[in-house]
């Protein structure tokens, strides 16, 4: 098994694909969910620090045909477990299993924790210890069309946990899936972008840190492949230090937010200012009916509020319609989330579908919107 697997959201292959590839990785292979790469030391690194798209990066460690729990017990107790990990190690193991003999994955789960123990049992007398929420090493079983594959996770936490957003703030939109969002619609340094429902701010935070070259893995501490036996630490380092020494100054007047809700504009100003472009991106606390950016914007990415009522969604609605005629530039590119085509065309915006993903589970559309300005 000489492949990483590199997770991504759903319908989201192709970009991350391309991200890849153009960070230098020329052996990509699109799966489901994720794409295929050579499995070296170069590619760990570069995928977890740098690709902005990508949500994990796993190192297969075992492949087997796989008919019932003595298959999947028996192949993976006779690993050798001591090469991953220690008894004073935590794990967990996150498992996503079809098959019909075993047709629960936490069931799945056990039988791959009750394997590793029974290894470490008898070769050391301990057991290492389950810890769910923050392990040493993360597992990845899946088993599917009667293959099981195992992985440790090389990443840790989620890549789009990039370690500047507070810790108690809900995120409506991921990290990794604003910044693929970013780079699908063809966003550059060179944009004046504006988010005029900003929220926390994630599309600012990720447009700033594409035009500022600043690795999304810029602020995070740990990374599952520190546990591996192949990891040098002083090899990290001086690596990290190159990459991030690539970074460039923000440029002022480039990017604009506004929210009407006072706490979600402090946080976002918050989340800006750990990564040090707060006093060069312009955010105002003001309802869009009354919010002016000092310069016109040429590209609004933006996830507007949405809801069952239906004459909420048609005012805030007229509300960007009429931002968009009055604050921005004539021919502005402006990009809207929103799980329905109707209400955008309801009030008077023309639309073209560019994209359907789910976020957090549900259906969500990319549409691209241009306003009657007549």
């Amino acid at each position: 098994m000489k492949q990483l697997f590199v997770t991504c959201p759903h319908g989201f292959e192709f970009l991350l694909r391309k991200e890849l590839r153009e960070l230098g990785i020329e052996q990509v292979a699109e799966g489901f969910c994720g794409v295929f790469i050579p499995k070296n030391r170069e590619n760990i690194y570069l995928v977890n620090y740098l690709s902005r798209i990508a949500t994990r990066v796993l190192w297969p460690i075992t492949q087997f045909l796989c008919k019932d729990k003595e298959d999947l017990y028996q192949n993976c107790r006779r690993l050798p477990w001591s090469e991953f990990m220690s008894v004073s190690t935590t794990f967990a193991i996150d498992a996503n299993v079809t098959h019909p003999n075993l047709t629960n994955s936490l069931f799945a789960s056990l039988v791959v924790k009750d394997a590793i123990c029974d290894f470490f049992r008898d070769t050391t007398g301990s057991r290492p210890s389950v810890d769910k929420q923050f392990p040493d090493v993360q597992l990845n079983l899946f088993i599917q069309k009667g293959k099981a594959t195992l992985y440790v996770d090389t990443s840790g936490a989620p890549l789009h946990k990039r370690g500047w957003r507070d810790v108690n703030t809900e995120a409506t939109l991921h990290e990794s899936l604003a910044a693929a969002l970013l780079l699908y619609t063809g966003y550059t340094r060179e944009k004046v972008l504006c988010d005029p429902f900003c929220g926390s701010g994630t599309f600012l935070v990720e447009a700033a840190m594409i035009a500022t070259d600043t690795p999304p893995g810029f602020l995070r501490k740990k990374w599952g492949f520190f546990h591996l036996p192949e990891f040098d630490k002083d090899h990290w380092t001086n690596w990290r230090n190159d990459q991030d020494a690539k970074r460039v100054p923000i440029e002022k007047r480039r990017f604009f937010g506004s929210d009407k809700n006072r706490e979600a504009s402090d946080i976002c100003k918050t989340h800006l200012r750990k990564l040090g472009f707060a006093s060069a991106v312009e955010i105002h606390y003001e309802d869009i009916e009354h919010y002016s950016p000092s310069s016109k914007p040429d590209y609004i990415m933006s996830n507007p509020p949405y809801g069952k009522r239906l004459e909420t969604s048609r005012s805030l609605l007229l509300s960007m319609g009429a931002f968009l005629r009055d604050k921005c530039e004539r021919y502005a590119s402006c990009r809207l989330l929103y799980p329905e085509e109707k209400p955008l065309l309801d009030a008077g915006f023309e639309t073209r579908c560019e994209l359907s993903f789910k976020n957090g589970g549900l259906p969500i559309n990319l549409f691209s919107v241009r306003n009657n300005f007549s």
